[in-house]
């Protein structure tokens, strides 16, 4: 490290004194120059305040998230400060973009910084030159040390340096602590079948294990030959974060999350590329994460809780792109670009939650196929092997599926709000709700404010149905509920627009107790129109929705309806 020492005299002629400083710069990034911040500042402020900053730390890095004020498109950028072992604020971005869609979680990495040191931030928001009120200051102590691999690296190196990387997965796969880092080289391609990670020690909240990138190029690519069943399998560890990276070549689950032998949580996959397998082992997935094994139908006495996957594209499994067979709780996906899952002949989801409570799917596009070529279902959450409850979908695009669209079954108390769901030139039902093996606990769902597009003639846009077995025709629930209420008054579903599609019938289980079909346009108008409150009944009326254009024309009814402006624009 090079440091430049020099001295600075300020002279105070009233009281004919000197007062020297000794400033020492060095070429760490933390020591750089920084823009000067105005002793007026604080009284300048726009309305634009973003809110709940939080600071972990790996290695020589940290990661600041926080979320979008609500007004987020007036934002022109984030200002960011930090200051270290309680110095003074400098600016570290003065007018960061966010690359990834603009709600509701931000993100920031601050890279080559110092370990042992403290580091504190706080964020605003700029506008015209103007910024908001900060949020709520966070820190976080950096520990643990940081690793590199690279292709033409040596595994007899120590790793500490680029210049002596490791140059394998298998030697960086050892045991780490709190705060380690370790950093693939971009560009490069890593031999990985079979990647366990298993019991090799967890990280902390605030302080994950994570491996990560450096240096310039394409993400850091692990593959394997598909002829393993894994590229890597995390197991039995705690905050272990995957950033940046490319998995891709296994021929059952391109990348797995299981708890075998103990609880696991705090695991996050974040801004990575994940192709999915190919096989039909059964059970396929890009992303799978269980706490029963290889079974949906097993049960375990181990946990697994608070998984993050985010900002990531996931495609082209055979089956599901995320399968979440069963999750304790906690899991939360979002802002994602899923597609392409789902081609084989089981036909699975972009993704797929079994089980467990307060999961979170939301801000996401989730793409079959294409128009004429929809492949694949796009999401649903069930509860029969494992009970399901507290399940909220928000904000996501789902569009080109020839299954359904979205889909609630045995899952109760949940959120579904301003999604909108487009199948395409054909496809099974756009939403779907259905108390298949727990018929009542379809319970308690709140659904409002979304946008059903449908195709198939012979389903339609929206379908709801009770029943005791698999066959929806037979054994048909007298509304499902001993109490002798009806599942309507169970259910809020309210203020969605729903349409045909491609001018086909609306079909609808109406009333149960008949076992009854709307089978008719006419009926449709008279009988279901008013089915549920508030409902609107029209063509959406979006750009080119054949071209994957959900852009609301002019004179659209479904203004206010459906996915934000951000995930559309």
């Amino acid at each position: 490290m090079v440091c430049i020492t020099f001295l600075l005299k300020v002279i105070k002629p009233l009281f004919l004194t000197f007062l020297v400083v000794i400033v020492t710069t060095c070429d760490s990034k933390e020591f750089e120059i920084k823009p000067s911040l105005d002793p007026g500042d604080s009284a300048i402020t726009n309305p634009l305040k973003p809110d709940n900053l939080d600071v972990t730390g790996s290695g020589n890095r940290t990661r600041l998230t926080w979320e979008a004020p609500q007004n987020y498109s007036d934002v022109e950028g984030y200002r960011i400060e930090r200051k270290i072992n309680n110095g003074s604020w400098s600016v570290v971005e003065n007018n960061y973009v966010f690359k990834h869609n603009p709600l509701p979680y931000i993100f920031y990495n601050d890279e080559d910084l110092t370990l042992g040191m403290t580091y504190e931030y706080r964020v605003a928001a700029m506008a015209g030159g103007i910024r908001s009120e900060y949020t709520n200051v966070s820190s976080v102590k950096l520990i643990g040390n940081v690793y590199y691999v690279a292709s033409d690296g040596n595994d007899s190196f120590n790793g500490t340096s680029p210049v002596s990387a490791w140059r394998t997965v298998e030697k960086a796969n050892s045991a780490r602590n709190p705060g380690d880092l370790v950093l693939f080289r971009k560009g490069d391609t890593f031999n990985s079948e079979n990647v366990f990670i298993q019991n090799k020690g967890s990280g902390t909240q605030k302080n994950p294990v994570k491996w990560s990138s450096f240096g310039d190029g394409d993400r850091p690519k692990f593959s394997g030959s598909r002829s393993q069943l894994f590229v890597v399998s995390v197991r039995d560890v705690d905050n272990w974060v995957f950033e940046g990276l490319h998995f891709d070549g296994a021929k059952w689950q391109t990348f797995q999350i299981r708890a075998t032998n103990d609880d696991v949580t705090g695991i996050k996959i974040l801004d990575c590329y994940i192709v999915g397998p190919n096989g039909s082992e059964g059970l396929t997935a890009a992303v799978h994460l269980t706490e029963t094994g290889a079974s949906v139908a097993k049960t375990s006495s181990h946990s697994l809780t608070d998984v993050e996957i985010a900002y990531s594209e996931i495609l082209n499994s055979v089956q599901s792109g995320i399968g979440a067979w069963a999750i304790t709780a906690g899991l939360h996906v979002h802002n994602n670009y899923i597609h392409d899952n789902g081609y084989g002949p089981e036909s699975g989801s972009q993704v797929d939650v079994n089980g467990g409570s307060d999961h979170i799917v939301e801000y996401n596009v989730l793409r079959g196929g294409s128009y004429n070529n929809p492949k694949g279902s796009g999401t649903k959450c069930h509860g029969q092997q494992h009970r399901m409850k507290k399940m909220i979908y928000r904000g996501n695009l789902i569009y080109f599926t020839d299954g359904f669209g979205l889909s609630l079954q045995d899952s109760r108390d949940g959120l579904v709000e301003n999604n909108t769901v487009f199948n395409g030139k054909f496809g099974y039902a756009a939403f779907s709700m259905r108390g298949k093996n727990h018929p009542e606990d379809i319970g308690g769902n709140i659904v409002r404010n979304n946008i059903f597009a449908g195709a198939r003639k012979t389903e339609g846009a929206v379908r709801i149905t009770i029943s005791d077995g698999n066959d929806d025709n037979r054994d048909i629930y007298q509304m499902g509920y001993p109490d002798g209420t009806e599942w309507r008054d169970k259910v809020d579903f309210d203020n969605n627009l729903i349409f045909e599609g491609e001018g086909f019938i609306v079909k609808y289980i109406d009333d149960l107790n008949r076992n009854s079909w709307i089978n008719t346009h006419d009926d449709w108008e008279n009988d279901w129109k008013t089915f549920f409150t508030n409902d609107i009944h029209a063509d959406p009326l979006f750009l080119n929705a054949e071209e994957g254009d959900f852009r609301l024309q002019n004179d659209s009814p479904a203004r206010g309806l459906g996915v934000p402006q951000f995930m559309i624009d």
